[in-house]
């Protein structure tokens, strides 16, 4: 465990404290497909240990997390907090990459700054102050992306993998991710990303392979100006999953309700009777939870479990909820609800409960199949009490 150090004068925008360090070395995660890479840079000041944390997103934001070792003790909680849930590997990468990356998530957020509040066009400034610092005590070498995208992509292991992320990198406006999973050129690319004028997410994606290197994919986009149904024809080169043509025969503007048919799945959940005061009841005393956040929502508060990589993404079914192991639900009303997609995590999950330090505070009160999402329903209820909402006749 390094130890942590506050550097007086701090990360001011007069005081440059990066002239007097030198940089050891950076852990990213391996995501940059997926969007968004966490950095963890470890740098020496007179003998001392200075970390710096960020959280950078390339669909709009830039840099949308930053924590230092001057501003917070818990640095390593921080770290599992904003790297936990992108489900990726932590990778060594060189200075110039990191300039890079962040350089490179700025022009994206500037792109879209227009859109942002003020206190968090405010943060974006602040974190350019940062960088500004950071490039000066360099040597002023900053990577294109030839070097950083090879060491924060995670290598493509089928092509259902290479289309995800293609669909996903060309709906976020990312020309140079989805360079990098493509063979096409600058014209190409760019009238294929003109194609899919405003960004979205791709929700799920249903691949059918027609041939060893044509496939055909039906796609549920959800954009700002609502949810779009996607016919694509995608051809591959199978020796490297390089996207060597792409074309959309039929795109449609659905309502939400057909959007909900389309990605529908089903949901598992156990119910748990909390026994003792909700002010003591602590949820990190089970082995999934590493460090508690708590999403507030209208009849409780929400702990959702990421699984530790991104193999969904490879599926030719995909979901973009894929990542997500499970979750607590802890409500208002006193109750602990478990909810998982999957038979395996749900069980597991329950096991751990009731082998753990919180067995004597639950109660086991029953178990629920649905066929379809009600969990997200449930927590937008109001009434925080899960028995009373499945069991009303309009329900």
């Amino acid at each position: 465990m390094v130890e942590l150090k506050i550097l007086k004068g701090g990360l001011s925008k007069e005081v440059n404290i990066f002239l007097n360090m030198e940089f050891i070395s950076c852990k990213a995660t391996d995501t940059r497909l997926m969007g968004v890479v966490a950095l963890k840079l470890l740098w020496n000041y007179k003998g001392n240990d200075f970390l710096q944390l960020f959280h950078i997103d390339f669909s709009e934001y830039g840099v949308d997390g930053y924590y230092d070792s001057g501003t917070t003790d818990d640095i390593e909680s921080n770290w599992i907090h904003m790297s936990g849930g992108l489900g990726g590997n932590e990778v060594s990468i060189t200075f110039p990459e990191v300039l890079g990356l962040i350089s490179h998530s700025q022009r994206v957020n500037r792109r879209h700054r227009k859109k942002h509040s003020d206190d968090l066009v405010d943060f974006q400034l602040f974190t350019e102050s940062i960088y500004k610092h950071m490039l000066e005590a360099s040597d002023g070498i900053v990577d294109d992306g030839k070097k950083f995208m090879g060491s924060t992509c995670t290598k493509i292991s089928n092509s259902f993998e290479a289309i995800n992320y293609f669909i996903m990198r060309i709906y976020d406006d990312d020309f140079c991710a989805a360079n990098h999973l493509s063979t096409f050129n600058c014209d190409k690319l760019s009238e294929i990303i003109l194609l899919c004028r405003g960004s979205g997410s791709l929700i799920r994606n249903k691949i059918h392979e027609k041939s060893d290197n044509e496939y055909n994919c039906k796609s549920l986009i959800l954009t700002d100006y609502g949810y779009y149904y996607l016919d694509l024809s995608i051809n591959i080169d199978p020796a490297n999953n390089k996207i060597i043509g792409y074309n959309n025969n039929h795109k449609q503007k659905i309502s939400e309700v057909e959007a909900a048919f389309y990605t529908k799945q089903r949901e598992y959940i156990t119910m748990f009777k909390i026994k003792s005061p909700l002010s003591e009841f602590d949820l990190e005393k089970s082995k999934f939870v590493e460090v508690l956040d708590y999403k507030n929502k209208d009849t409780g508060f929400l702990h959702i479990i990421y699984n530790k990589n991104n193999d969904h993404v490879s599926s030719n079914n995909y979901f973009m909820n894929g990542d997500i192991y499970g979750v607590f639900f802890v409500t208002k009303s006193s109750q602990l609800l478990l909810m998982s997609n999957h038979t395996i995590n749900i069980s597991r999950m329950e096991d751990d409960l009731l082998s753990s330090p919180l067995m004597d505070d639950l109660k086991l009160v029953d178990r629920y199949q649905f066929e379809h999402q009600i969990l997200e329903s449930f927590m937008n209820n109001y009434d925080s009490d899960f028995e009373n909402f499945i069991y009303d006749g309009d329900e």
